[in-house]
């Protein structure tokens, strides 16, 4: 046997006696898990509805009163400024919590039966830091009567957001090498460009675009995506399939709200055998980018590319939240990663802590 034969057959004793000390959880306790998570996911829909239903009453009932009694405009203008606040600080404290709470249970889901890692908390947090920037636009809309969608569906949507969190836990509870993961498309109800994608399956949408005689703008832009695109779609092996630490590079899972369908997404992962023959493609190592990406809530750009809000009331807080969204969208963070804190763009402060968002990652203080 060569050195090089000896260091191979070394390093594949070593990984598995890796995965054996890790002592997966019986795929019992893997059920249960997921159970625990969907009556959790129900409970947690529930109370942020509520807060986002409060704020809607207030802001229905403050734009009644500012029409009867013109005189109140700057009363009831500080009424829905302190609702907000408080809404802002009870959702942070929902997040706080409740985000951990969902990434533990999918790490359970997934087999793994140890506690969350700092790297995994820093991921975590980072999620929530970047939900409520989103949760902060929603409230705005809210209490000033801005939106295209009704208030209970989009309340909905936002609440969907936990799962994403969840499907993190899943996917970070084992990433060994040799544990391979298969992004499962629903067809009946799924028509998002970039799940069709990560599936492997473009051609389900491109079909009855091929069949079509006249395309709408839009159709067009989609065909030419799809056609564009389909040389690379379904990871390594145009399948679907991939590794566990690949996705997780990646920084997507479904729910994502990198994917065009964000948080109405109907996919789910699902363990997979490694595909035979030899790969298409190399490993991804780089975060995922929306094959149609959107711009945050209530924002568009202008003809110079530059971010513009697109909504009357509040407008300087907006812009605020969209710069937000953007320096905290979830990331890869591996284990011993030191994330640079650099130039800082905002505090904000919510109940009793004092966020420092910044351009590379999130530091949180207690005031003292």
């Amino acid at each position: 046997m060569t050195n090089d034969q000896a260091l191979h057959a070394f390093g594949q004793a070593t990984e598995q006696l890796q995965k054996a000390l890790k002592a997966p959880a019986p795929t019992i306790e893997r059920a249960r898990a997921r159970q625990a998570w969907l009556r959790f996911q129900r409970e947690f829909r529930t109370t942020v509805t509520n807060i986002y239903g409060t704020m809607q009453d207030v802001g229905a009932t403050a734009k009644w009163v500012t029409e009867e009694m013109p005189g109140a405009k700057e009363r009831v203008a500080g009424l829905v400024t302190r609702q907000h606040g408080r809404s802002i600080a009870m959702l942070n404290a929902q997040f706080s919590s409740a985000y951990e709470r969902a990434f533990e249970l999918g790490l359970r889901t997934g087999g793994a039966v140890r506690e969350t890692t700092e790297n995994e908390l820093a991921i975590v947090r980072r999620q929530r830091l970047n939900e409520n920037t989103y949760a902060g636009n929603f409230l705005t809309d809210l209490g000033h009567g801005e939106g295209t969608m009704p208030w209970e569906k989009r309340a909905d949507l936002y609440a969907n957001a936990l799962e994403e969190v969840f499907w993190q836990g899943y996917l970070y509870s084992d990433c060994s090498a040799d544990r391979y993961i298969r992004w499962v498309e629903m067809p009946a109800v799924e028509t998002c460009l970039d799940c069709a994608f990560l599936a492997g399956r473009l051609s389900i949408l491109e079909r009855p675009l091929l069949a079509k005689a006249d395309l709408t703008p839009r159709e067009e832009t989609l065909l030419a995506t799809i056609q564009a695109r389909k040389a690379d779609q379904g990871g390594r092996w145009g399948t679907g399939v991939y590794s566990a630490r690949e996705l997780a590079t990646m920084g997507i899972v479904p729910q994502s709200g990198k994917l065009q369908c964000t948080t109405q997404c109907h996919c789910k992962l699902q363990p997979a055998k490694r595909p035979e023959g030899i790969p298409e493609r190399t490993e991804a190592q780089e975060p995922y980018q929306s094959l149609l990406p959107k711009a945050f809530t209530g924002t568009g750009t202008n003809a110079r590319g530059k971010v513009v809000v697109a909504r009357e009331h509040k407008q300087v807080r907006r812009m605020g939240y969209a710069k937000r969204a953007a320096t905290t969208e979830h990331r890869h963070i591996g284990r011993g990663e030191t994330a640079p804190v650099k130039k800082a763009v905002a505090v904000l402060k919510v109940g009793e802590q004092k966020m420092l968002l910044t351009q590379g990652w999130v530091k949180i203080a207690q005031e003292q």
